[in-house]
């Protein structure tokens, strides 16, 4: 059994990339490391601070003005913003899946075949790059929700994450981050559901348990479908 993820360690890694990518000049790259890592390590109050200095850095560079001065208030409060949201309600799960990384995120982004293997999921439709929309039915007990998303990371084989959208998010929002990485001939999945906002804690009280069960069981369903699709006989193993 490999060690189990370490999502604080992979964002100072990410951050590394994207200060090195800075150094050569490389912002395109640059530029595409921070965007993820905003979804990722937006409760991570050193990372959250150094993706708006970076990109700070970045405007500075191409001398952009409106760019720089677009990122003055989030250098001043992204530490605050982080440590609120650290304290929000959330979940991980983390599943080996013995099929490699392309096998598992062509699973995740296939939208129109979760019928066929998402528990929790029971319907979806839509894109699969950063800002495209995805409609869902979301299965919380015994009862479904429509739920509308919106992509916020697709790095392929590597994250996949997308948040909740509606009426409510300003009160509170869901995000699912999804991390690949490759073990041996496998996959190491981890998958991380974050609920902020002022109603976040209601939220949690009311369906927390609902989403830890429902994140779990897809979680080991898509080990399952990957598995089957690179046709191999290994079965998912709870990490």
């Amino acid at each position: 059994m490999g060690t189990r993820f370490d999502r604080d360690a992979e964002n100072l890694r990410q951050l590394r990339l994207a200060e090195m990518a800075i150094a050569a000049h490389d912002f395109t790259r640059a530029r595409a490391t921070l965007y993820d890592l905003h979804t990722y390590a937006h409760d991570d109050a050193h990372v959250h601070a150094m993706v708006h200095r970076l990109d700070f850095r970045m405007a500075r560079a191409e001398k952009d003005s409106r760019a720089m001065v677009s990122e003055v208030l989030p250098i001043l409060f992204a530490s605050t913003i982080a440590r609120i949201e650290r304290r929000s309600p959330a979940t991980e799960h983390e599943v080996f899946v013995n099929a490699p990384r392309d096998v598992v995120y062509r699973v995740l982004t296939d939208f129109d075949a979760y019928t066929e293997w998402n528990p929790w999921i029971t319907h979806a439709h839509g894109g699969a790059h950063v800002g495209d929309a995805v409609d869902a039915e979301v299965r919380l007990g015994a009862r479904s929700l429509r739920v509308g998303h919106r992509v916020l990371a697709a790095t392929p084989n590597e994250r996949f994450a997308w948040c909740d959208t509606g009426w409510f998010t300003p009160a509170a929002r869901g995000r699912r981050m999804r991390t690949l990485v490759a073990e041996g001939a496998g996959t190491r999945l981890h998958t991380r559901l974050a609920i902020t906002g002022p109603l976040a804690a209601l939220v949690w009280a009311i369906e927390g348990t609902n989403m830890c069960e429902g994140l779990a069981a897809e979680s080991t369903a898509l080990a399952g479908r990957a598995e089957r699709i690179a046709g191999r006989d290994g079965a998912s193993i709870a990490a």
